[in-house]
Formats: structure tokens, C-alpha cells, sequence
């Protein structure tokens, strides 16, 4: 499949049997839809900033929470599940009540526990959520506390608030502890600048971090001034996106969806790009930064793959781009791969072999070595995989241990998320031109077909499968540039 119809069939399965409910944006619609978009870029092209391989758009600058997100290097740890308001786009089941702890991947008991978890995966950098993180105060303000002490004066550590508990003594309170930034969600409270005026001058670094409302875009317009000039150092627009708990109250709407992981919303979107538009127009002094869907499943996601993807990897596999674990394996006549494990131990490079049968052996690799396989009749296979912490891994499943605090533990472990069986020698090595020395994809495909007569049906299948492959494949192993097409 390619990645279009890996998107769709993950939309499917995310949204269940609320799917058929939602408004999808119309095939026929996409081409005007796509223009759209492309003339409000192309106006700004020359106005704007952009950065993480083009996906992230914004004026002026990025505040450094949003470069560590981008870098792969934060965290963000739920404190609580609470909150005294009820915003249409909320994500969170609030009807739950099942027992909560600060968690992220899994639940933490104390905030030494979440810093030696900051510690393994070697991050710069948390934010603080909820729920309304305000609303445990004592507890909030302990995480941060710890976090300062233990991670140093130049991790960096903000927290989001709706405002509603916010005081200047308890902004004094967390400045001591050590809080570098606050964000504040003033859609929910009807914009009101109120609670962040009083952060201004005490907290670093003020920012306004809202999800894009379509219908509120010209009460933003107004607002941008006023931001500025009660101390707002960034304007961070999120596009807004669709789960089973919030979907009903974006039906009533009538919002599109798009076939993109995290289910965004098309008008989110297009009213984020037209206020940067305004902004740069009107040359409001405010950064404003827009933060689509895209973008957090590209690199937020990746960020979280590949921290956790470098403590587990074993010697003979990688790493992608795209912050998956790449694993290669060669299969073929046991005295082939026996001569090639021999030469790649002259030169140090580790592999690990299986035999098969009385005839037949397996040798795992790293792309890298690929080439040494050129001679020898062989069976490709690939097979990417995802990693993930967990605190009880599966019995017999690869995983590191880590400590957390004084008595507590968590691993990091892997499930498969990709296979490729049976890869032909072309296809393969048309992979290792495209991603290890990093040819042009149109130049190997060409490269790919002059390898067989089309004419034979055998061959043309061969062919079709091939190029199934090399297109399947970047899924796992690249990251797109730009904003991508709607569909």
C-alpha cells in the first residue's frame, strides 16, 4: 500500500464505526482544496519562516519548546485529567473514572521517577499538562521542582493552563521552582488576556496556545495587537483534530475531515494559514507559528520513535529517518552466507546468523553491508518495527531495562509495524541506492525496469512488485517535505 492508503485505513480504524458519521472532505473538492491552500503559501512564500523539513510555518521566531518538540527531544507528562471547563474540541474522556497518574507512556508515582525517565531518553526539554495542571497545584509545582534539580539549569520546562486558577503568587511559586515558559489556552475562556497579563513579568517566556476555530478567526484578528502588548512572546496555532470523545460537537459544525492521521479539520487549517497571511500584511510584530497534524504525526511521533529506537536497536539494524528500527535479513545457501559472516568479521562489522535447514541460512545486517550480497543468489526480506516503554514487556520480546527512582522500572520494547517478504535483488538494491547512498527515486526506478523484459509476464510481475515495494517502503523510512497533498 501506499502512504495514501495507509492513511485512509488508519482513519478507519481510529474513528471505528463513527467513520460513515463524519463529513469527508469530497474527491472531487480535493483539487480546489489543494489550490487553496497552495495560493495562501505561495503568498506568504518569501514573508515566512519555515523549518522541520518545511512542515512547520511561522513568523518571527519559535519559541524553544516548540524547537526541542521539532528535535525529537521533549516530553509532555498528563499531571491530572481534570478541568473546570468544558471546550468542544477537548480529546480527553472527562467521564472516565478510572484512577489517574502523571503519565506520558505510563504512569509515574513520583516526579524523581519521571526525571530518571527524562534522563534515559536524554531529553531537553517537558511541558506540563492535564486536564488544568493549576488545579494540583502542591503536585505541579513538586514535578517542576524536582525536574530543575535533578535535570539541570538548562533543561527547559514550561506548562499549559486555560488561566482559570492562575495567580500571581502561585506564578512566583513555580518561577522558584524553576518554570522557564507558560502556555495558556485562552480560546477557553472566551480570549480573555486576563490570566496572562498577570504571568507577564514574572514567567519568562508568555505564549498564547490555542487550536485554530475556524469561526474565530476574526476575533483573533483583533486580539493580535492586544496580545503583543500584554507580553505575549508567541502565538502557537494548532489545527483542530477529531477523536471518538470530541467528533459529535465538530458534526454540529459541519467541519470537514481529512484522511490524515489525527483526523484534523480542513477549515482549521486554511483559517490558520490566513491569519498568518493577515499578520504579515498588517506587519503585526506577534510571532504567530502554525502547527498542523502533519506535522506533530510526523515529527512529535517520530521524536518519540527515535529516542526510544537508539536504546534498543541491536548492531545489525538501524535506525530510520522516520524514527522506525530497520531490520534486513538475507537468506540463502548456507556456504553464501557462511563466507559472507566471515568477511564481514574481518572488517568488525557485526551480524547475526540462523540456519534454517540442513542447507539454508539466515544472516541479519545492516543495510550498509548490502553490497557483499551482489554474487550471491539470495532472499531479501525487511521488517521495520516500532518502539514503545512499557512497565510489563511481553515474555520473549526484545526490550532494555530502565530504572526509575529508587524501586521502579519501565522497559522499552518493540512491535512490528512493516514487513517486506520475498524482495527480488533489483528491488533491494534499488533500496540501498535510494536510502543509504541516497539516489534519486526516479533515476533507480529507471535503473529498476531496464532489469527485466516487460514483455514477459513473469518478469512484469516481478517489476510490479518491485516498485510496489520501493514505494511502500517510505512510509518507514522518510519523513515528506512540505505540506502534502489533501485527500
Amino acid at each position: 500500500m501506499d502512504k495514501k492508503e495507509i492513511d485512509i485505513l488508519s482513519v478507519k480504524r481510529s474513528i471505528g464505526w463513527a467513520y460513515p458519521e463524519l463529513k469527508w472532505l469530497n474527491p472531487s473538492a480535493c483539487p480546489r482544496v489543494n489550490e487553496e491552500r497552495s495560493a495562501l503559501l505561495a503568498s506568504l512564500s518569501g514573508k515566512v519562516r519555515y523549518s522541520f523539513l518545511g512542515s512547520k510555518i511561522y513568523t518571527g521566531s519559535l519559541s524553544r519548546g516548540c524547537r526541542l518538540c521539532g528535535q525529537g527531544h521533549w516530553s509532555c507528562l498528563f499531571l491530572n485529567r481534570d478541568c473546570g471547563r468544558n471546550c468542544f474540541y477537548c480529546p480527553q474522556d472527562k467521564e472516565s473514572k478510572d484512577f489517574f497518574a502523571p503519565s506520558e507512556e505510563i504512569a509515574f508515582n513520583s516526579p524523581r521517577e519521571y526525571a530518571d525517565y527524562l534522563k534515559a531518553f536524554r531529553c531537553k526539554g517537558a511541558g506540563l499538562s492535564g486536564g488544568e495542571p493549576f488545579g494540583d497545584f502542591e503536585k505541579l509545582a513538586g514535578y517542576i521542582k524536582t525536574m530543575r534539580g535533578c535535570l539541570g539549569k538548562h533543561f527547559y520546562l514550561w506548562v499549559y493552563t486555560n488561566g482559570d486558577l492562575v495567580t500571581k503568587e502561585k506564578l512566583r511559586v513555580l518561577k522558584r521552582a524553576g518554570l522557564n515558559e507558560v502556555r495558556f489556552n485562552i480560546s477557553s475562556r472566551g480570549y480573555d488576556l486576563g490570566p496572562l497579563r498577570q504571568a507577564s513579568g514574572i514567567i519568562d517566556t508568555v505564549t498564547v496556545e490555542i487550536p485554530m476555530i475556524p469561526e474565530d478567526f476574526e476575533c483573533l484578528k483583533r486580539l493580535l495587537g492586544e496580545m503583543s502588548k500584554a507580553g505575549v512572546k508567541h502565538l502557537n496555532l494548532h489545527q483542530l483534530h477529531a477523536n471518538k470523545v470530541n467528533y459529535r460537537n465538530f458534526l454540529r459544525r459541519d467541519y470537514t475531515f481529512l484522511h490524515q492521521p489525527g483526523i484534523p479539520v480542513l477549515e482549521s487549517e486554511i483559517a490558520a494559514l490566513r491569519l498568518i497571511k493577515y499578520a504579515v500584511k498588517n506587519e503585526v510584530a506577534l510571532p504567530l507559528h502554525y502547527c498542523s497534524a502533519m506535522y506533530k504525526d510526523k515529527f512529535q511521533n517520530k521524536g518519540y520513535r527515535a529516542r526510544k529506537a537508539g536504546l534498543l536497536k541491536l548492531p545489525f539494524e538501524d535506525v530510520t529517518e522516520a524514527g522506525y528500527i530497520r531490520r534486513l535479513s538475507v537468506e540463502g545457501r548456507e556456504r553464501s552466507i557462511n563466507k559472507i559472516a566471515r568477511a564481514l568479521g574481518k572488517k568488525g562489522v557485526f551480524s547475526r546468523q540462523i540456519y534454517n535447514s540442513k542447507h539454508q541460512a539466515e544472516i541479519f545486517i545492516r543495510l550498509s553491508s548490502l553490497p557483499l550480497f551482489d554474487d550471491a543468489e539470495c532472499c531479501f526480506t525487511l521488517t521495520y518495527f516500532t518502539p514503545f516503554v512499557t512497565v510489563n514487556p511481553a515474555g520473549g520480546q526484545k526490550s532494555k531495562k530502565i530504572k526509575l527512582g529508587f524501586d521502579a522500572r519501565a522497559f522499552v520494547a518493540s512491535r512490528p509495524a512493516a514487513y517486506f517478504g520475498e524482495i527480488s535483488k533489483p528491488a533491494i538494491l534499488g533500496f540501498y541506492r535510494i536510502y543509504l547512498e541516497k539516489q534519486g527515486e526516479r533515476d533507480t526506478l529507471e535503473l529498476f525496469y531496464r532489469n527485466y523484459n516487460l514483455r514477459n509476464k513473469t518478469q512484469a510481475s516481478i517489476v510490479k512488485k518491485g516498485i510496489e515495494f520501493l514505494k511502500s517502503v517510505r512510509t518507514w523510512e522518510l519523513l515528506e517535505s512540505g505540506f502534502p497533498d489533501i485527500y
